[in-house]
């Protein structure tokens, strides 16, 4: 009797501890207040596709997908003690710019927990992830002033 009434006890701080950290998870949010998507072209020659983004999130971890001329990568946003970030970026290059006007995209990840050591030059998340889609509009190269 005393074997059947521990292990229902024990069966009880189990189920209630599992509730409780289910309780506790919270959802990922990221909220994007402003995207400002321009061009440029490098001294060099290259087309450059900058994204100015502000807004905020409850995650720990918020990244922005970049790509060189095919060469995915990433970039790890500044988060400051509220989680608001603000952020200048460029988002990919072109070794021939051309005056066609097009769209651009990209991805800003959330993760609920950031992970060490640093990835080539991004770091990796764990736990929850949600992506949010940010699409510029028709943009054209131009050359700098």
């Amino acid at each position: 009797m005393r074997t059947y009434i521990l292990l229902l006890s024990l069966m009880i701080a189990i189920s209630c501890s599992k509730e409780n950290q289910q309780e506790n998870q919270k959802e990922l949010e990221i909220n994007i207040t402003k995207t400002e998507w321009y061009t440029s072209i490098s001294d060099r020659g290259f087309g450059e596709v900058y994204l100015n983004i502000e807004g905020n999130t409850n995650a720990e971890l918020v990244t922005i997908d970049t790509y060189g001329d095919g060469l995915a990568g990433c970039y790890v946003v500044k988060l400051d003690k509220n989680k608001n970030f603000s952020e200048k970026i460029m988002i990919l290059f072109h070794p021939n710019p051309d005056t066609l006007p097009k769209k651009y995209q990209t991805y800003v990840n959330a993760y609920e927990k950031s992970e060490s050591p640093d990835v080539i030059d991004c770091r990796t998340g764990t736990g929850n992830k949600i992506r949010k889609l940010i699409e510029s509009g028709y943009v054209t190269f131009k050359q700098r002033d």
